[in-house]
């Protein structure tokens, strides 16, 4: 099957519902050219429990946040029989063959960007140490304040980087360049003045300008996965494909029963849509879209557009299972009226820009914020953040007006963007700002004492 037949089978569910995952990594394999610097080829596959693709910043292993992959070469290798990839044409065991998450139910295909700074860590080289360490040096005498382990001038950061540099030759779990780097780096986080060491370990690889790393088989980045892909921003990765991890090749001869079944629901569900339709029976049809849970967007596509919309401003949480196929515009009408949709986003930018976006936070703030209680403002302020970072690449804090949307919100949000970027890059009328608003909710006094000690102890 080619691979414009495997992505019209799966927008077509209906008429083939059984197009295995293995199918979709060989074919667009086929097409991948190699990564720059690295043994790999630049296709990476991304085992999820939610559809999307993001880093997650509650991560609860010891390794430096980011969006963590296999190469889509071993995905294969692993998941062809005897590990031998020249015997087959492709693979065809399940994907829980891979040492971890290959059993999570989403599969998200993606590839490096083009100009990332992605290193395979495996061909680290000794210059190369030594060239990012003497960047460390340099770093930590301009890192924000609550970053540095303490006060540190250019003598002091030069010889506290060379006692973690003769500390990895003895300690490192792999005494190679690329593993002595990997410990410094995490040695250093460990020290940073910040509540989540693997949130530090991010930021560091982040100022140092480097957006990933691939391992080959060297068990650098974690002794249980010797061979495996890190990528520290959503802006450094294109994303392919997102397709459901259900169907490895061993399991399609069965799956054809399955098909026929599943078209003759299909269309059975869809004569009672059209006489939904022709009754304009609003609320019938939102019922019906509900009960349809992720498969809803395959109906939702064949409604007539003035319905869509209808739908959405009747009921706007239908958008949580038709976001895949809805429109720019159906994404306006549904986040004005209910902001959390964004939970049930893994990017913005296919829907709206940045500009537009901006405004319609601002409308959000201006009009609903009233009606959003608090915990939901929290969660909303909080999911808007990261979806941003993910979809637009935001690694300052430039965007003033965007983030004073955001605390009014969320006035709290504020200390988000103060944790993670600091006063070296956070403008202070940010900080002034969320005084203002939560002195304006009459927040209790030990919150506005605590932002007005970062104002005027950060700030001189």
């Amino acid at each position: 099957m080619r691979y414009h037949e495997i992505v019209e089978a799966r927008r077509n569910p209906e008429q083939n519902p059984n197009v295995s995952v293995n199918q979709y990594i060989t074919q667009a394999l086929a097409s991948a050219q190699p990564l720059p610097n690295t043994g790999f080829k630049n296709l990476f596959v991304s085992f999820t429990d939610l559809q999307k693709l993001g880093i997650n910043p509650g991560s609860r292993y010891d390794t430096p946040i980011g969006i963590y992959a296999y190469p889509a070469e071993y995905v294969i290798y692993k998941t062809t029989p005897f590990g031998n990839i020249y015997s087959e044409p492709t693979s065809t065991m399940a994907m829980t063959a891979l040492p971890f998450a290959g059993g999570k139910p989403w599969a998200n295909i993606f590839r490096a960007r083009t100009g990332a700074n992605i290193i395979d860590i495996g061909k680290f080289t000794e210059a190369q140490y030594n060239e990012y360490c003497d960047k460390l040096k340099a770093l930590l005498t301009k890192l924000p304040i609550e970053y540095r382990p303490q006060p540190l001038d250019n003598d002091a950061a030069t010889k506290y980087i060379d006692t973690l540099m003769d500390a990895a030759n003895k300690s490192a779990r792999v005494n190679t360049p690329g593993g002595k780097f990997w410990y410094v780096t995490m040695r250093l986080s460990e020290v940073m003045n910040t509540n989540k060491t693997t949130v530090a370990w991010n930021e560091i690889f982040n100022l140092l300008g480097i957006d990933g790393f691939v391992d080959p088989d060297r068990e650098i980045i974690h002794p249980s996965e010797p061979t495996q892909a890190v990528f520290f921003s959503g802006k450094a990765v294109d994303l392919l494909d997102t397709v459901a991890n259900k169907y490895s090749p061993a399991k399609m001869q069965s799956s054809q029963e399955v098909g026929s079944i599943f078209n003759e629901i299909f269309t059975t569900n869809m004569r009672l849509m059209r006489q939904y339709l022709k009754d304009n029976n609003i609320q019938a049809l939102i019922t019906f879209l509900h009960a349809r849970g992720s498969s809803a967007g395959k109906y939702f596509k064949r409604i007539d557009t003035k319905t869509r919309l209808d739908l959405i401003k009747t009921d706007a949480s239908i958008f949580g299972d038709i976001h895949n196929v809805a429109t720019p515009e159906e994404f306006k009408t549904a986040f004005l009226i209910r902001p959390s949709i964004v939970g049930n986003l893994h990017s913005l930018d296919k829907l709206v820009t940045l500009d537009e976006f901006k405004l319609l936070l601002k409308k959000v703030a201006a009009d609903n914020v009233e009606s959003i209680k608090e915990r939901d403002r929290r969660d909303i302020a909080n999911d808007i953040w990261w979806l941003l970072r993910n979809s637009y690449g935001l690694d300052n804090l430039e965007q003033i007006d965007l983030l004073k949307s955001l605390i009014d919100i969320y006035p709290l949000v504020w200390s988000k963007f103060y944790d993670e970027f600091g006063v070296e890059r956070l403008d202070r009328d940010i900080v002034e700002y969320a005084l203002k608003v939560a002195k304006r909710e009459n927040y209790s006094e030990e919150v506005l004492h605590d932002i007005r000690s970062v104002l005027y102890n950060s700030y001189t």
